[in-house]
Order: C-alpha cells, then structure tokens, then sequence
C-alpha cells in the first residue's frame, strides 16, 4: 500500500480537497475566527490611545490568534481526513473533533512556536547571527511541519507529536520545503500587492486582509493535513481508511 511521497501529488491532492469543501473549510475557519476578528474591526476604528492599552491589545490579539489557530487546524485535521476517505463533512462534527484534540494541539503549536520563533528573535536581536538563525528556523519548521495533524491523528502528547513530525519527514525534507514555500508564495504575493493598492484606504484594506488571512489559514490547514496522510501512506504504508478509522 506505501507509495512514494511527491510534493506535486500532495499539491494536487490538497486542490481537489478545497475544490470539494473549500466553503466548508473557510467556514469553519471564519466561524472560529470571528471573535478575534470582530474585536481586531473594533480596535482598527477605535485604536487605544496608550502604550498599555497597545501593548494588551497586542497580546490579546496574540493570544486570540494562537487559540483559535489551533482550533481551526484541528478541526480541518479531521474534515480533510473525511473528505479523503469520501465520509461526509460536517461543522459540528469538525469543531467536536477539534476541541476533543485542543489541548495536544495548543501544546504542540505553542512548541513549534518556541522553537521557530526563538531562532527568529535571535535574529532579530543579534544580526550577527542571521546567517545561522533564519536558516535553523526554516529547518525547524519543515521538521515540525505535520506535528499538528500527528497530535490531532495519532492521539500523542507534544513530545512525541514533535519527534513524530520529525520522523515522518526525514527523508522527505526537500519536497515539504517546496510545499512550504509554495503555500507562502501563494499568499504573501497577494497580500504585498494588498497591501500597495489599498493604503489609502485603511478599512477596506482590513477588511480585505481578513478575507485572504482566512483563505490563507485554510489553504495551509489542508495542505498540512495532506502533507501528514501523504507522508504516512509513504512512510507507514497505510490506507486512507485505516488512518481516519481514529475518528470511527
């Protein structure tokens, strides 16, 4: 049953799941979403006047992005699994879903985010070590690449999600890379040229980079989703069926 994993057929494989639930899956992202984006309208027309009234939006902002990420990349977890197995999808169950794997996947995305982002502030802070740092980073992230659908998956803790990740794509790195960078490419071009044509028109703007910033969520949730079936019928030699049977 193994087959080998080709970066173009994980691709294609994640169109043909968007171009089957793409509304369900944008869906299901926006109504996750919609908290944080209702309060990010409201401080854009009424923005806070003080450093600390800055500074606690910026962490509230931080905050609401990293739960309701999760949430949103565990949820689409299982509706990508469903969809690949030609089981119905709907919201609920999806959202059931990824509540029941929050918790692993708060933990596994909080980790990801340590390590990637430690690197990066290195950078930051230290330009000396730019040259070591951003590519410690790039790496890190396509090790950790599927550790979310491992979490949500294979029930793990953080620990073994991580190391997960990290065996599935051993072997494997050079083709999650350019999956990676495709998926970056494919919304940060968009959202630079947004970002030209509608400076001068700041609400229209926000409005704008909220629709792509939810198109961009779901596209990279499927895409890793894809990434972690293709990467265990490759490496694990399962079938769809036998894999989503977690959720049976």
């Amino acid at each position: 049953m193994s087959q080998a994993f080709k970066a173009s057929e994980a691709l294609r494989r994640t169109f043909d799941v968007l171009a089957t639930r793409f509304p369900t899956f944008a869906g299901l992202v926006l109504l996750v979403q919609s908290p944080l984006l209702l309060l990010r309208l409201a401080w854009s027309s009424s923005p806070p006047t003080t450093a600390e009234g800055r500074l606690a939006v910026a962490m509230l902002e931080l905050g609401g992005e990293f739960v309701t990420g999760a949430l949103a990349s565990a949820a689409v977890v299982y509706g990508v699994f469903q969809t690949l197995r030609g089981a119905p999808v709907s919201f609920g169950e999806c959202l059931r879903q990824g509540l029941r794997s929050l918790l692993a996947v708060l933990g596994v995305s909080f980790a990801v985010g340590l390590a990637i982002g430690g690197a990066l502030l290195i950078a930051l802070l230290l330009p000396i070590f730019v040259v070591v740092c951003v590519p410690v980073a790039v790496v890190l992230w396509i090790q950790l690449y599927v550790a979310v659908p491992a979490a949500v998956m294979e029930r793990l803790g953080v620990a073994f999600s991580l190391s997960r990740s990290q065996e599935l794509t051993l072997g494997r790195r050079p083709q999650v890379f350019g999956i990676v960078l495709f998926v970056v490419l494919a919304f940060f071009v968009p959202g630079f040229a947004l970002g030209l044509l509608l400076a001068g028109f700041p609400a229209v703007l926000h409005i704008a980079s909220a629709i792509l910033g939810v198109v961009a969520a779901t596209f990279a949730a499927v895409a890793a989703s894809v990434v972690y079936h293709d990467l265990r019928v490759d490496k694990d030699g399962m079938a769809t069926e036998d894999l989503a049977a977690v959720f049976d």
